[in-house]
């Protein structure tokens, strides 16, 4: 008699059912706030880094920024959602709570002259850059 390994079938239908059955049971717990963090794009040209984070359903009141010994911090607190004692969620994928990310910013910034603006959930930091003064060369003659 030979052995065959057993390797089980899925069916993507039973698959998609179990799922299903699992959003829609009350006692399937989605109600915990995990972390989370905006998602962060930071561009650079010749003159300047410009910095656009995703912060939706957020206020510029909620959210504060940082700049300490070159790092840049932003800091914020999405509440979490008021629910009724006879409903629950189904789904819920918008996290709530804090959220804090830092960026080491390189020497060449002028910290003095960064600006940030918040409209529509949407923090832009406009991030200005120094002229780095390269040294000159400068020849020594030998005696």
């Amino acid at each position: 008699m030979t052995l065959v390994r057993w390797t089980p079938r899925s069916n993507i239908m039973n698959d998609f059912d179990k799922i299903f059955n699992n959003l829609l049971d009350k006692d399937y717990s989605l109600q915990h706030s995990k972390p989370w963090n905006p998602s962060v794009d930071i561009e650079e040209n010749e003159t300047s880094f410009s910095l656009t984070a995703d912060i939706p359903g957020m206020s510029k009141k909620d959210v504060s920024i940082e700049l300490l010994d070159g790092v840049l911090t932003i800091k914020g607190e999405r509440s979490e959602l008021k629910q009724d004692e006879d409903d629950y969620f189904v789904i819920k994928e918008r996290n709530s709570g804090s959220f804090c990310r830092s960026f080491k910013l390189p020497e060449n910034v002028k910290e003095e002259n960064i600006k940030a603006s918040f409209k529509n959930g949407v923090l832009s930091m406009s991030i200005p850059k120094e002229e780095v003064v390269e040294p000159e060369a400068r020849t020594i003659i030998i005696n």
